[in-house]
């Protein structure tokens, strides 16, 4: 009789992403280059205290956002 293996449980999103972690999900992008992207504008930020948060759905804004002007 072949075993069954339980089912993994699902992957849960974080819901937001801190600076550093950012960085790293973007390929090694710095903190500084995040600050500054959030002080242009372009990559929006929420405060927690003093932690400066990115949402998860505005990171995938911000990807879509950056792969629509690079196709131009």
């Amino acid at each position: 009789m072949a075993s069954v293996s339980p089912p993994s449980p699902p992957q849960i999103q974080p819901l937001a992403h801190s600076l550093p972690d950012t960085a790293q999900q973007l390929g090694g992008v710095s903190v500084s280059f995040l600050r500054l992207e959030i002080a242009r504008g372009n990559l929006g930020a929420v405060h927690c205290g003093r932690r400066v948060l990115i949402l998860h759905d505005e990171l995938l804004r911000y990807l879509a956002a950056g792969t629509e002007r690079a196709a131009r």
